[in-house]
């Protein structure tokens, strides 16, 4: 019997800046990586929201207007977008530990 890979990403106790961090750093670990050539979402999707994502921090610490409301709904959407690219690696790696 095989085991079945789960990704727990533990996001939710997660700072805003320290999220951001993560996010980044999924991104740069899966640049040219050949075992994930074509994730989906797409990196460069990944990396659009997370600019928004890090505008709205900006903005939120700077006491925009609505900014706050913006920064939790993109996090949210980056949440998405994490889970989503966590099932295609999973998927790409063939429930092999070694690659994931």
């Amino acid at each position: 019997m095989t085991k079945r890979l789960i990704p727990r990403l533990g996001l939710s106790k997660m700072s805003a800046l320290a999220f951001a961090q993560f996010v980044s750093y999924i991104i740069t670990a899966l640049t040219g990586n050949s075992a994930f050539s074509t994730p989906s979402p797409t990196l460069a999707a990944l990396t659009a929201k997370l600019d928004e994502f890090r505008q709205a921090i900006t903005d939120a610490n700077a006491r925009v207007a609505g900014a706050i409301q913006l920064r939790n709904q993109l996090r949210i959407e980056l949440v998405i977008l994490l889970n989503q690219l966590a099932n295609y690696c999973v998927v790409a790696a063939a429930s092999d530990a070694a690659v994931f």
